[in-house]
């Protein structure tokens, strides 16, 4: 587990976290938060900072969106 991954399971706001990556090696990382509060709280943590800072050294391209759920379905069969 990186330091990310880390900051992000102690962090009581965050519901989960989960990171993807496609075989041409693009990754993706979701976080689903539980409040505005707790959105606050992630982005001005400082390990998440530090990250967020180094990003374009590591990655061609880097992207955040922030989305609010709307309505959720959880489908079984």
């Amino acid at each position: 587990m990186g330091p990310v991954a880390g900051a992000a399971a102690r962090h009581k706001g965050i519901e989960s976290y989960k990171s993807f990556e496609a075989t041409d090696g693009e990754r993706v990382t979701i976080v689903e938060l539980r409040s505005d509060a707790a959105l606050e709280a992630w982005a001005t943590d400082p390990v998440h900072r530090a990250a967020k800072a180094r990003a374009g050294e590591i990655y061609e391209w880097f992207r955040t969106d922030i989305t609010r759920r709307v309505e959720g379905l959880i489908a079984e069969g």
